[in-house]
Parts: C-alpha cells; structure tokens; sequence
C-alpha cells in the first residue's frame, strides 16, 4: 500500500461503535457490527458533507474525532498490548503519560487522515461466534478501486460497553505494528525517553 493509503486505511479505526447497555451483552454476537457499521455510515457521512469546511479549517476535524471516537477507545489496554512487557515495568504515572502520549498520536494522525476520505464503499461481514462472550472481531472490506482491503476491528465488553483494542489493516494489527518501534525505542531511550519522543512528534504535528 502507499503511504497515503494506508494512513486513510489506519484512519477508518477510529470509524468504531458507540457505548451499548450492560443489557446488550447478551446480543454481543450482533451488537458489535452494529454499533460499528450504524457509527461508520454517521461518522462518514459527515466527513464528507463538512469536507470543505474541514479543508479550510482543518483543527476541526480533530473535535471530531475527540467527541464522536476517542470516548470509544481502550487506550489503556492499547497501551498495554503496544508496549508489550516493557508496560509492567512502568510506573503509574509512566502509563498515565505514555497513554495520554499515544492517544495524542493515533488522534493526530487519523483526524488527519481522514480528510482524505472519498466515498470509498465498506463492506461489513458478517459476525463470526467468539469463544468469549466479552470479544468480539467486526470484519469489513474496503473497496478503493482495486482488491478490497480488508479491515477488522477487535472489541472488548467491559463495565457495560464495547470499546475497541486492536485493528488489523491488511493483515498488520495496529498494536502490533507499534509494538516493535516502541521496544527498541525503550531500550535505547528507556520509558520517559520514549514518551518525550512521542510529546515532541505530537508537539511538531500540531504546528
């Protein structure tokens, strides 16, 4: 994939369900594709029809993902899963910042990203049973024009809500795929040099 594809491929993660009822855990074999397919066509749709406005005053687009995604999201479990075991190692007020820190990053990248969102249909597959009734993977293809891309979202119920964990674009799962830039980082730098990398990249971003 280019560059640009896959940063507007990464940025359909943050296209993810809305809070459910504890009452919806029964249902969580239909609930999940859902959530992420009604939320998908919402968030979408309104990309596109602000795309202009959105052009010519870009810092909206990250109100946008603040207030519709971001609440959606298990940063600390996406913390966790990408710096592996190198997070039992952290302090508490390490994770605090490292979290705070990564969710900066994938906030900045994705909002951005999807500006560049352009009507590309999405397939939605359908559930497959999970082992666990408190997981669930939503797989959806994208077509841009060429062999559709595949994208999957992995969700975990907990305290009453979905919220998503891990996606896996073309077969390379987002966790993953930082995991092994974040090591290396922490063995050269340790954890707060790994975090003050990641403060001066979102720091740099934001200009």
């Amino acid at each position: 994939m280019t560059p640009l594809l896959n940063r507007l491929l990464f940025a359909l993660c943050f296209v993810l369900p809305s809070l459910v009822s504890a009452e919806s855990q029964a249902n969580a074999t239909e609930g999940p594709l859902e959530l992420v397919r009604n939320t998908a066509d919402q968030v979408l749709k309104t990309v596109v029809a602000q795309k202009q406005t959105l052009k010519q005053h870009p810092g909206r687009i990250y109100d946008l993902v603040e207030k519709g995604v971001v609440p959606h999201f298990n940063f600390e479990r996406m913390s966790r899963l990408a710096v592996g075991r190198y997070w039992r190692r952290a302090t508490p007020e390490q994770k605090k910042q490292f979290a705070e820190a990564f969710k900066q990053l994938l906030v900045r990248t994705y909002a951005t990203a999807l500006l560049e969102y352009s009507n590309q249909p999405i397939r939605y597959l359908p559930l497959r049973p999970s082992s666990r009734p408190d997981e669930a993977m939503v797989a959806t293809r994208v077509d841009n024009g060429g062999p559709l891309v595949p994208i999957n979202y992995r969700l975990h119920f907990e305290n009453g809500e979905w919220k998503v964990y891990d996606v896996i674009v073309d077969g390379v799962s987002l966790v993953s795929n930082y995991r092994g830039s974040f090591a290396s980082q922490i063995r050269r730098y340790g954890m707060d040099g790994l975090i003050s990398r990641l403060r001066k990249h979102n720091h740099k971003q934001s200009g």
